[in-house]
């Protein structure tokens, strides 16, 4: 078993509560009201795309804030996720577009 943890909290100072808060706030509270109103407002296959940019965020964070390298298996990642999200996000414009024109006639 591990020991000293209660040390280790206790002696963690302000980047321990910072990202006690972040995921407390930001990425729980904020992100799912967030999330819950775009699916009310939006249909939901145009929102759930989004969730594939989930990861990139959290590497960008990661490059970002931890300087971890940017190697060409991330960018090659992130640059098929992006192609696919949009590819989606294109589809689902073009069959909405296609709709409301024959809506219209």
């Amino acid at each position: 078993m591990e020991t000293g943890q209660g040390d280790a909290i206790a002696n963690a100072g302000w980047p321990l509560i910072g990202a006690l808060a972040y995921t407390a706030i930001a990425a729980s509270i904020i992100a799912h009201a967030t999330w819950y109103g775009l699916v009310q407002k939006y249909p939901v296959n145009a929102v759930v795309p989004f969730n594939m940019l989930i990861p990139i965020v959290g590497v960008g964070a990661g490059l970002l804030l931890s300087g971890q390298p940017l190697t060409w298996q991330k960018a090659l990642g992130g640059g098929l996720t992006l192609a696919g999200v949009a590819i989606i996000q294109w589809r689902i414009a073009k069959t909405t577009i296609s709709r409301s024109k024959a809506d219209a006639l």
